[in-house]
């Protein structure tokens, strides 16, 4: 019985305990960066609850981050609802998300283009952000 409490008071804990990223990861980011990959990171918590901050990588080129955002367990199931709800948080600046099921883990990969990345678009994206922003 004793178990059986402490298995429930852990899922609730963790369910109101908001989870961070490793501090290293963001210490040489300009402050624009930085509260961007934040705020894409909590809400891909939020939105897939089994992602594990804690165990978050980030890798890097002159122009894109790849975060790879650790599921902490190998049977979740993830919705495309949930990715393009993680992409439309900044369509402009997330380039791309993607599940990678590797032998030991499974990840979900954002690519967000850095502040100075000249943003690609078309004649559609443009409609389709307008479109959003008349039925505000």
């Amino acid at each position: 019985m004793a178990m059986a409490t402490c298995d429930t008071l852990e899922k609730t804990m963790n369910s109101v305990m908001r989870r961070c990223a490793p501090e290293r990861l963001l210490l040489a980011l300009n402050d624009s960066d930085k509260t961007l990959l934040e705020n894409i990171m909590h809400l891909a918590q939020e939105t897939i609850p089994q992602i594990d901050l804690t165990a978050t990588e980030m890798t890097r080129t002159p122009d894109v981050f790849c975060l790879r955002l650790h599921l902490s367990n190998r049977e979740a199931v993830i919705s495309l609802q949930q990715l393009r709800s993680i992409q439309a948080y900044s369509p402009a600046r997330i380039l791309d998300v993607q599940v990678a099921v590797l032998p030991e883990t499974v990840h979900v990969l954002v690519r967000v283009a850095s502040e100075t990345t000249s943003i690609m678009y078309s004649e559609v994206d443009v409609i389709r952000i307008t479109k959003r922003t008349r039925m505000i």
